[in-house]
């Protein structure tokens, strides 16, 4: 899991290698990888400040998102994807994630076990 600084590092240093590009083709498959960078920085952000005490609330008001269009972000980062449930990272997950950061109980990024059942044959 990289946390959203070391990401916005890697956006920078893409964009700068993005001036070195030729052509107009070179230009958008740089910047292309820029957006991608760019937008999983993004998510990582939101996972962290929702890990800090922000609420869901806020950070979608912070990121000019929709309320409802957090928590799936938020299940697709490092830091929380590991309690998503559905593809979705809701209040009691981001209570138990604070509570395993707290306690030490749980490194960034490793997630949570999740029991898994067996297929019957």
């Amino acid at each position: 899991m990289s946390s959203s600084t070391d990401l916005v590092r890697d956006v920078i240093a893409t964009l700068n290698a993005a001036e070195e590009n030729e052509g107009p083709l070179g230009l958008v498959e740089a910047l292309a990888e820029a957006r991608d960078l760019l937008e999983e920085a993004h998510a990582e952000a939101m996972a962290e400040a929702v890990v800090a005490g922000s609420s869901v609330r806020e950070v979608a008001r912070a990121a000019g998102l929709a309320p409802n269009s957090v928590n799936p972000r938020l299940a697709r980062t490092g830091l929380l994807s590991g309690y998503a449930e559905s593809g979705r990272v809701g209040a009691d997950q981001i209570t138990l994630a604070k509570r395993d950061l707290s306690r030490g109980d749980l490194p960034e990024g490793e997630g949570t076990m999740r029991f898994v059942p067996r297929r019957r044959t």
